[in-house]
């Protein structure tokens, strides 16, 4: 008897395979055939068949599954009672897996040794054994599990043995198409990128060896901002110089300074499941190594890890039985966080069930909803991770987190299915009606994050994630109905207030299916833009009175001037941007009394329909024109409003032609873009000439490069009128634009800091009494915060001093917490808490590692942290790990960089808003601390626990060691506290 696990699962008796009944049998077999003649836990079972959440009668249901196992497999291999749980007892002859291992090690001891052509044919047997992802049938059935995963990883390893053997021999000409089919697959692999490079090189083509070259480059710097690595800069450089060495036999390249990127296992990457379209699928090595021939729709794809298990990959695999040793960044190109994320999954109900379509017409209609699945998918932002027939799951959240990825998902849900409807009732298929059912579930997982695009163009390929989303969203998908979209209690809490549900509990919240996306989405008390809603400042305006009375001059020296001027307002996220232009907006309006101030208002806005939908809302909304109005009317709306500025009737509607393209939210620019953006301008300065006018335009981060590049010259481009541009943005653009708006005559830029600790306490005493959480406090009103309400006691300050000092200066933070609070009181245990717990950097206390955060800030902070490099988050976690106040020493010690370099990233965290500097006497090295409490938490609960109790233990070392210099005895018992608690939740 045979048993067969890389690919679906199979079990062959005298040539002819036989079959095992019921998923159970079949999942309680697959798991044991990864741990064979090992004894596993009957509670590890338990995790692996039911994703942690097992019924009542889970044990007795895997006792009969291993009792029919037996009756099964007979005498072919025994399912023995060993204790803790269950043993299989098999030869290794009789697995795939260990004939694949025992090849794939040999082979890679043949390439060492400069067999080359042993090492080609043994490779190449390792990889024949391969018919598709491991345990493909299981992973159908929704049971994703990271040994498996790990195979898939160690394929793709041996694939690039084989390539390079083949390389060594001489057979560039054959393995060019098999090695760009595969980086295609996984543009970011640099060991792939590198051999494919050199075999075009020794095919003659120079150019597009380098140019492979750019394309990786340009997305490493686009997409991370990384360069490539040395090893793959270094081979540039080669084939730029002809040096020697590539055109000859590698022998002595491999063993060289060049062996970097051609080196097994340099690149802990997995390529998993390589999605074809048919061309790909034959006798080559990548058809072996798993080669999946698609069919239009949706390719089979699996999620992968850059992990290993005990034994698989060998000593050159992607990695072996210790794992957590090479998940930090001192592996290039792979780490591993937790993370937060949604996975969407949704299946295609075809027909009414009872009759069979033609497969024709059913592979018809899939081809349909699989470009809808992507576009919509990509469009907010996720990525179709995987993809079974009929059954498709899309990540949100996977490599980068985004603060919105729930409402995201959600969002993607109800996009598929109104077009997947409409496509339905216009369908002409012989396959009746079709509809989709969805559902969307948020939790948190353990990604391991590759060389992977964190926009669009990610494959799902770069990363993996561990934990129980997908199971819950599978058991959701369910239970949904067919046509609705069902989201869990932690998606609808981290989306509230976005969406309209079927119905509500008692409590008033939003249950059964999501019907409909409410208008304005989201809301905070900062969040309403110049024509907001003057009932949500309920928050007090506090210590931004210098800024508002700047722009109230900058507005009346423009009018005085007649010259256009623009004023960019950076801040980071929460900081009060918004609130800022509201209030300044309102009494600039109230204070015009022999002249009206115009004003034109536009936010960029996450779900762009086009790079210029900006500039449609602010015509659209001047000239009154709505989402009913047909094209003729829209026009005349338009030349009307020209019209109002004291043009001519033929200059209007002139004007209001030019400016159709415009009315279209979705208009990409094009070949008449620069004709349009100039008929916009005209119309501004003919609006701006009337009165003084002043636009707003928010979120400036979000702007695509085409648009930075017209609003950033409006002040040059519109002559003698006065118009103020007011534009806010996170400090995100100057990343993008370093010299934005520098060194001209009429730019203004003003930076909004953290508000001070008193303000802070301030407000949220304030918002306390309003909500009923405390008493009014009976101290006299704060000096210089710039608006009414009274301080806090004194007998409180010092308790609330901890609570302010978490916020750091935010006033959404703030406001965020006091929410909580609130919402906590309110909520006495029912439904989702509207908090987070998270692990705390501490210390906070010897009964308590974890600390609670707003969930609204956790999603800003985590987005905020995936913009920085990868070094840079790097540092920011080891300095999260250290402690409240860090310097370079012990984080250089630690992350194995260059106390220069560290000294450079910490300073790029100072000016990123993350870190404060320190004033330092003693030490030549600056001492820095976290601006926010809140950003340190969230920084050091994204770390592994495995690693994070590494660098606690390093760290303790470290103090104890005469590197530290001053006896800090305290942090040193908490970095060991931290450490043993740690190693022993990680096992």
């Amino acid at each position: 008897m045979r048993f067969h696990v890389l690919g679906p699962l199979e079990v062959i008796r005298d040539g002819q395979p036989i079959v095992v009944p019921g998923v159970h049998q079949r999942a309680t077999l697959g798991f044991l055939l990864l741990h064979p003649n090992t004894a596993v836990a009957t509670s590890r079972l338990l995790r692996a068949l039911w994703d942690q959440e097992p019924p009542v009668t889970a044990r007795k249901m895997v006792q009969n599954a291993v009792a029919g196992l037996r009756r099964t497999l007979g005498g072919g291999a025994d399912v023995l009672t060993r204790a803790p749980g269950y043993q299989l007892s098999v030869r290794a002859d009789q697995v795939d897996l260990a004939a694949f291992q025992e090849l794939s090690a040999r082979g890679r001891a043949e390439l060492a040794a400069g067999s080359w052509a042993a090492a080609a044919a043994t490779l190449s047997a390792a990889l024949g054994h391969w018919r598709g992802p491991a345990l493909a049938d299981l992973a159908e059935e929704g049971l994703a599990w990271p040994e498996a995963v790990a195979l898939d990883s160690a394929r793709m390893v041996t694939f690039e043995d084989w390539a390079e053997a083949q390389l060594a021999l001489g057979h560039h000409q054959e393995l060019v198409p098999e090695l760009e089919s595969a980086v295609e697959t996984t543009p970011l692999r640099e060991r792939l990128t590198g051999l494919l490079m050199l075999a075009l090189y020794r095919c003659g083509r120079q150019a597009d060896a380098l140019e492979r070259y750019r394309r990786t480059r340009g997305a490493l710097v686009d997409q991370l901002g990384l360069d490539p690595g040395h090893e793959l800069q270094n081979l540039e450089r080669a084939i730029l110089d002809h040096e020697p060495w590539l055109a000859s036999r590698p022998t002595g390249a491999l063993t060289s300074r060049h062996a970097g990127v051609l080196a097994p296992g340099r690149m802990i990457a997995s390529s998993g499941p390589i999605a074809g379209t048919g061309a790909l699928a034959g006798t080559g090595a990548l058809a072996r190594a798993g080669a999946v021939a698609g069919t239009g729709g949706l390719a089979a794809g699996g999620v992968v890890a850059a992990a290993g298990v005990a034994g698989v990959g060998g000593d050159g695999g992607a990695a072996g039985a210790r794992l957590p040793e090479v998940l930090p960044a001192r592996a290039p190109g792979v780490h591993a966080a937790r993370k937060w994320v949604s996975v969407l999954a949704g299946r295609l109900d075809i027909g009414s069930g009872a009759e069979l379509s033609d497969p024709e017409d059913a592979d018809r209609v899939l081809r349909a909803v699989t470009a809808t699945v992507r576009a919509e998918t990509a469009r907010f932002g996720g990525e179709v991770h995987t993809a079974l027939g009929s059954v498709w799951i899309a990540v949100f959240g996977l490599p980068r987190t985004r603060e919105d990825d729930a409402e995201r998902a959600v969002r993607a849900g109800l996009a598929i299915r109104r077009a997947v409807a409409t496509s339905a009732k216009a369908s002409s298929c012989g396959v009746g009606q079709y509809d989709l059912r969805m559902a969307v579930t948020t939790g948190e997982v353990l990604a391991t994050l590759t060389q992977a695009t964190p926009a669009a163009a990610a494959s799902a390929a770069a990363t993996a994630m561990s934990g129980d989303v997908t199971g819950r969203c599978m058991r959701l998908l369910a239970s949904a109905p067919r046509g609705e979209l069902r989201v869990c209690e932690a998606t609808r809490a981290a989306s509230d207030g976005a969406f309209t549900h079927a119905s509500t509990d008692e409590h008033g919240r939003g249950v059964g299916g999501v019907v409909a996306v409410r208008s304005g989405g989201l809301a905070s008390a900062f969040g309403a833009g110049p024509a907001g809603r003057e009932g949500a400042l309920h928050v007090p305006f506090l210590e931004r009175e210098h800024e508002k009375d700047l722009m109230h001059r900058l507005l009346a020296e423009t009018a005085r001037r007649h010259r256009p001027r623009l004023v960019t307002i950076f801040g980071e996220p929460g900081i009060g941007k918004s609130r800022l232009l509201w209030e300044f907006c309102r009494e600039a309006g109230d204070a015009a009394v022999s002249r009206d101030v115009q004003f034109l208002h536009g936010r960029i806005g996450r779900f762009q329909s086009g790079p210029f939908e900006v500039l449609a809302d602010i015509t659209r909304t001047w000239a009154g024109i709505t989402e009913d109005d047909s094209r003729e009317l829209a026009v005349t709306k338009l030349a009307a409003a020209v019209g109002m500025t004291g043009a001519t009737f033929e200059v209007s509607h002139r004007l209001a032609a030019e400016l159709v393209p415009l009315l279209d939210p979705a208009w990409p620019g094009g070949e008449d873009g620069a004709r349009v953006l100039a008929a916009w301008r005209r119309a501004l300065g003919r609006i701006a000439a009337v009165a003084p006018t002043v636009l707003v335009v928010e979120d400036l981060h979000r702007g695509d490069d085409r648009l930075l590049d017209c609003l950033e010259v409006l002040d040059e481009q519109l002559g003698r009128v006065p118009l103020l541009v007011v534009a806010s943005t996170r400090p995100d653009l100057l990343e993008r634009r370093p010299c934005w708006a520098g060194g001209k005559r009429d730019a203004t830029t003003m930076s909004l800091d953290q508000l001070s600790a008193a303000a802070i306490q301030h407000l949220m005493v304030d918002l306390a009494v309003l909500y009923g959480l405390r008493p009014a406090p009976s101290a006299p009103p704060l000096a210089g915060a710039g608006g009414g309400g009274r301080g806090p006691a004194p007998e409180t300050a010092a308790h609330e001093c901890g609570t302010v000092a978490k916020v750091g200066g935010n006033p959404l933070f703030a406001v965020a917490l006091v929410e909580m609070l609130r919402a906590a009181r309110a909520a006495k245990g029912d439904g989702v808490s509207p908090a987070l717990l998270i692990d705390s950097a501490g210390p906070i206390g010897p009964g308590s590692a974890m600390v609670s955060i707003p969930r609204t800030v956790h999603g800003v902070i985590a987005a905020w942290l995936d913009t920085l490099p990868s070094r840079s988050r790097l540092v920011l976690q080891g300095a999260a790990v250290f402690g409240a106040t860090v310097w370079a020493a012990p984080v250089a010690a630690e992350c194995e960089l260059t106390r220069e370099d560290v000294l450079r990233e910490l300073g790029y965290l100072e000016r990123r808003g993350v870190l404060r500097q320190m004033p330092t006497v003693a030490d030549p090295d600056p001492h820095y601390e976290f601006r926010h409490a809140f950003v340190r938490d969230v920084a050091y609960s994204q770390i592994p626990r495995a690693v994070r109790g590494r660098w606690h233990l390093c760290f303790a070392r470290w103090l104890g060691d005469e590197h530290g210099r001053v006896a800090q005895d305290d942090l040193r018992r908490h970095h060991h506290r931290r450490a043993d608690s740690l190693t022993a939740a990680a096992g």
